[in-house]
C-alpha cells in the first residue's frame, strides 16, 4: 500500500487580488486499487472584475470589487482487474460565493450579491471501462443557477447534461491510430448557456 499528502498554503497578489488559499491532495495505492483526492479551499478580493454582457454585440462591465470564496474537490478511482481490463470512477465538484463588495454604479443593488454567470454549485462525475485498445466513457454534469443581472433580479435555470464517448487507440508500427465518437447530451435536455441562446439538443460525432 502507498500512501502520500501534499499540503500547500498560499498568500500573495495576483493580478491586483488578495489571495489566501489551501490545498491538499492524498493518493491511495493498493494492489489493484488507486484512488486520488485533490481539495481546495480559497478565498481572494479582486479588484476591477471584469464581466462582459450583450446578445449580438458584448461589452465590458467593471465591478469595482467582488469577494470571491470557496471550495473545489476532485475525486478519482481506478480498478484495474488485469493488463486487459480496468474501471474508472470520478466525482468533482466545487461551490464558489462570488459577491460584489463595491460597485461604480451607485445604488445598483448589487452589493453583497452573486456576481452574473458565476454559478454557485457545479459538479461533474465520470464513469467509464477500458478493454484493451477501447474505452468507454459516460460524463454528467450539473451546472447552477446563474444570475445575468447584477442584482440577482433574473437567471438562468440549472441544468444537467449526459455525455458519452467511445475512444479506440492502436499502436501500428510506431504511429498512433485513434477513433473518437461522442454523443452530447444524451438526455435531451433543454438547457441556455448564454441568456437567450437555447442550446441545441442531443448532438453525436466521430473521427
Amino acid at each position: 500500500m502507498g500512501y502520500s499528502i501534499v499540503l500547500r498554503r498560499s498568500r500573495g497578489s495576483v493580478y491586483h487580488a488578495t489571495n489566501d488559499s489551501l490545498k491538499t491532495v492524498e493518493v491511495y495505492n493498493l494492489s489493484h486499487i488507486r484512488f486520488e483526492h485533490d481539495l481546495s479551499v480559497y478565498n481572494r478580493v479582486i479588484n476591477d472584475w471584469i464581466l462582459w454582457f450583450g446578445g449580438a454585440i458584448w461589452t465590458p462591465h467593471n465591478i469595482s470589487q467582488v469577494h470571491s470564496r470557496g471550495l473545489q474537490t476532485e475525486n478519482a478511482l481506478k480498478y484495474v482487474v488485469n493488463k486487459n481490463l480496468e474501471f474508472k470512477l470520478g466525482v468533482n465538484g466545487s461551490y464558489t460565493l462570488a459577491t460584489t463588495m463595491s460597485s461604480y454604479i451607485p445604488n445598483d443593488g448589487s452589493i453583497g450579491k452573486q456576481i452574473p454567470y458565476t454559478p454557485r454549485f457545479m459538479a461533474q462525475s465520470n464513469i467509464g471501462f477500458k478493454w484493451k485498445d477501447i474505452y468507454l466513457n459516460y460524463n454528467h454534469t450539473y451546472t447552477g443557477v446563474r444570475y445575468i443581472t447584477t442584482d440577482e433580479s433574473y437567471g438562468l435555470k440549472e441544468y444537467t447534461l449526459g455525455n458519452i464517448q467511445l475512444l479506440y487507440a492502436k499502436d501500428v508500427q510506431g504511429h498512433i491510430l485513434q477513433l473518437t465518437a461522442q454523443c452530447n447530451n444524451v438526455w435531451n435536455s433543454e438547457y441556455v448557456v448564454v441568456n437567450a441562446r437555447p442550446m441545441r439538443a442531443s448532438i453525436g460525432w466521430w473521427d
